[in-house]
């Protein structure tokens, strides 16, 4: 049988034949090992022949029984080698090279399982490309390179410092990848290394050495990004943003990293902040740390007032504003009765600086005309402000008012304006202020206190505050557009339909309804700023990072008030069309508000995207856009009801429906036997067959057949072509679903 039958079939033109002959030739060595060393010759082979395999299936049945094979007894292992040898570079090439994420880790851990047998089996070369993969997007592949990496440096008897300077030395023959947490990710459940915390703190604590400064520095750096990364992971189980991994819910913190981490790091990280303060990302980077700290341990209250010292020391002499950030993060994470009097002071001090600095600018502005270094003291000051205004309420120092009002005077035409650099600046303070405003009326509501008249006045601050928002919207559209925009929609969804549900009529009061104006003037500035100013290749540039931020930030603020239902999911076409063109720089964005949309109404999704579809579908008509364009679009678009079909199936049908209704309308003077004008809209629809269930199949393609018959003229054959194409992607999912027996009876009907 195997003879005659499974070794000629091996290389059969069905995928699943070929899987099952590779299983078969499997099972046969498996159960007689003893002929295994005979067959080498004439029958293993035929396993490693796979790994040339078209099929992804085939090879990864290949690579499992081979891996299988060389856990058996000592002479088939042997065996194994030997070809695994031979197949060298077929192996190392779906590791490094394969579409397919399971075939590249099944193919590492093979050369993994070799390379212990037979050390000399991989070059240096081959070892590096293997080890470089740690910082695939795939977590099983990278942990599958960081045994390899282990197995090769790490598993000496060595001291922990020269392990540590191995790991830095390999991130430092990566500078490509500048993606610390994603080398973390790969070695933390691998290797203890990156838990040797304590070594890590004595590295970076010891003198610097004479003639290797810069150097040194260097490594400090990365020791320090290692440590940060290591311990968020450790204590949090979170592995990073945009690391695929199947088991993601499963990820659960390390027992004692919390306590470990204290101990070891809360008593030095005032002197760590002290000797890394010249060092913008070090310093960045040890700021986070105390973040995971547990806060009521001793070792933390007893330290503190020097830590507090240091964030003091740093809000007003850094000028970095991530640094201002991550600190700010700090300060309210540390928040506590043995912090209260220091962080108490910082704001205090912060307000009375900025309301100084600002007294001091109206003082010169009358005497001189610009002044760039008394600029720049104000909004290092009011830029502190917001930060901490952010994380702290700040409500008693009677920020707000006081913004609004110097907002409307950086706007306005008169001398001795208040500098544009602080627009944005007042912009998010305001926004902060309603906020912690509206946080404060909810809370007391709650106690059944009068708020009636505090509503109202923060109803008027509110409508005050978005106007001036328009206001720079329209006249400074191109430095304030990202950071108006996105104050204008957090406004929305912050005081959206969800105060209806509150139950005191105080409260329900503060909704703003925003106008179709409001909407339509948010929609052409994404449009001038988004979609028509540059192409996505040119966003997608290095040296355009910071533009492509700004936008992105504006886009977002936007697409929540889709997830969070504030404008009419309808409108979100304007924004759809766009989104095969700009999919690699704002398509996640567009998909997650895309998911909220169809989780809120389904149906009303459906006919979104068919109105999207339309937009586009009315510029190819016109000769304004190519149809291959709008059929990318339609296959993106599509993939976004995949992923749940009975959540969605609603929104398909519907899709489906109003786009037959459409391509079947004919305009009065048409011809007899001429298709519809808008037939060629079916060729969008077929795009979304496969989200259809076989039950709405049979449904669609009734519809189909009432709305447009069959007979089709056989002169004009290619007009209906459209048509003829979309019934057969229907017809043949029919046929190959549970509900063939229906289709067959509706057929012969």
């Amino acid at each position: 049988m195997l003879y005659k039958l499974f070794a000629p079939r091996r290389l059969d033109s069905v995928d699943a034949i070929r899987c099952l002959c590779c299983s078969e030739f499997l099972l046969w060595l498996m159960e007689y090992p003893a002929m295994a060393f005979d067959l080498v010759d004439s029958h293993m082979y035929c396993l490693f022949e796979a790994l040339h395999d078209t099929s992804p299936k085939v090879r990864e049945c290949c690579l499992v029984g081979v891996s299988r094979l060389c856990t058996t007894e000592p002479r088939v292992q042997r065996a194994c080698l030997q070809l695994v040898k031979k197949y060298k570079q077929s192996v190392l090439l779906i590791a490094v090279a394969d579409k397919e994420w399971l075939l590249c880790e099944l193919a590492i851990r093979l050369l993994m399982s070799c390379l212990r047998d037979s050390p000399g089996l991989l070059s240096v070369e081959e070892i590096a490309t293997i080890e470089g993969l740690m910082f695939d997007q795939n977590r099983g592949v990278a942990q599958a390179a960081a045994e390899v990496f282990v197995h090769q440096y790490l598993h000496r008897k060595e001291d922990e410092a020269t392990r540590i300077r191995r790991v830095v030395t390999f991130f430092k023959r990566f500078p490509e990848h500048e993606h610390a947490a994603y080398l973390v990710d790969a070695l933390i459940e691998r290797s203890n290394v990156l838990l040797a915390w304590a070594p890590m703190v004595e590295m970076l604590l010891k003198g610097e050495v004479e003639g290797e400064k810069e150097q040194q520095q260097h490594e400090d750096t990365i020791i320090i990004e290692l440590l940060t990364q290591a311990v968020k992971q450790a204590i949090t189980g979170e592995i990073p943003p945009g690391r695929y991994t199947k088991d993601l819910d499963k990820r659960a913190p390390m027992a004692g990293a919390k306590q470990t981490a204290t101990q070891i790091l809360a008593p030095v990280m005032a002197k760590l902040l002290r000797k890394h303060k010249e060092n913008i990302v070090n310093l960045k980077n040890l700021l986070e740390l105390p973040q995971y700290f547990e806060l009521e341990a001793e070792e933390c209250v007893e330290h503190w007032p020097q830590l507090i010292k240091r964030l003091q020391n740093i809000f007003y002499h850094q000028r970095d504003l991530t640094v201002i950030r991550t600190a700010a993060e700090t300060l309210e994470k540390i928040n506590m009765p043995a912090t209260w009097q220091g962080i108490k002071e910082i704001l205090s001090t912060a307000v009375t600086s900025y309301r100084m600095e600002l007294r001091n600018w109206y003082a010169t502005a009358r005497t001189q005309a610009t002044n760039k270094s008394r600029d720049n003291r104000l909004i290092e000051r009011l830029q502190l402000v917001s930060v901490l205004f952010r994380h702290f309420d700040l409500t008693q120092c009677q920020l707000l008012p006081t913004a609004l009002q110097s907002l409307e005077q950086c706007l306005s035409e008169a001398e001795g304006r208040l500098p544009r650099g602080t627009i944005h600046l007042y912009l998010e303070i305001c926004s902060h202020g309603l906020m912690w405003e509206q946080r404060i009326i909810m809370k007391d509501a709650a106690t059944a206190e009068d708020i009636q008249e505090r509503c109202e006045g923060l109803k008027a601050t509110l409508t005050g505050v978005i106007r001036m928002a328009f206001k720079v919207l329209k006249s400074m559209p191109n430095r304030s557009f990202p950071y108006a925009l996105t104050t204008i929609c957090d406004l929305f969804v912050l005081f959206g339909y969800h105060l209806q549900q509150h139950t005191s009529a105080a409260v329900r009061s503060l909704m703003y309804q925003p106008t179709i104006e409001d909407f339509e003037l948010l929609e052409a500035h994404l449009m001038m700023h988004l979609f028509e100013a540059e192409e996505p290749k040119e966003l997608l540039q290095e040296h355009a990072f910071d533009e492509l931020h700004k936008k992105r930030q504006a886009l977002a603020g936007y697409c929540k008030l889709v997830a969070f239902n504030v404008v009419p999911v309808m409108r979100f076409r304007f924004v759809l069309q766009f989104y095969d063109k700009f999919y690699d720089a704002f398509g996640d964005l567009m998909r997650s508000a895309m998911e909220k949309a169809l989780d809120v109404n389904a149906t009303n999704y459906g006919m979104t995207l068919m109105h999207t579809c339309l937009l586009v579908f009315s510029r190819v008509m016109n000769g304004e856009e190519q149809l291959e364009d709008l059929l990318k679009l339609a296959k993106r678009l599509a993939e976004t009801l995949s992923g749940d079909l009975l959540n969605s199936r609603k929104g398909v049908l519907a899709l489906h429906r109003a786009g037959i209704y459409f391509a079947a309308q004919r305009q009065e003077n048409s011809l007899v036997g001429s298709p519809p004008q808008s037939l060629l809209y079916l060729s969008v629809l077929e795009k979304f067959v496969l989200q259809l269930l076989s039950q709405d199949k049979i449904v669609i393609l009734k519809l189909l057949s009432e709305q447009i018959p069959a007979e089709l003229p056989s002169c004009r054959r290619e007009e209906w072509k459209p048509l003829e194409c979309y019934r057969t992607a229907l017809e043949l999912a029919l046929k190959f679903s549970c509900r063939r027996a229906e289709y067959e009876a509706m057929e012969q009907y």
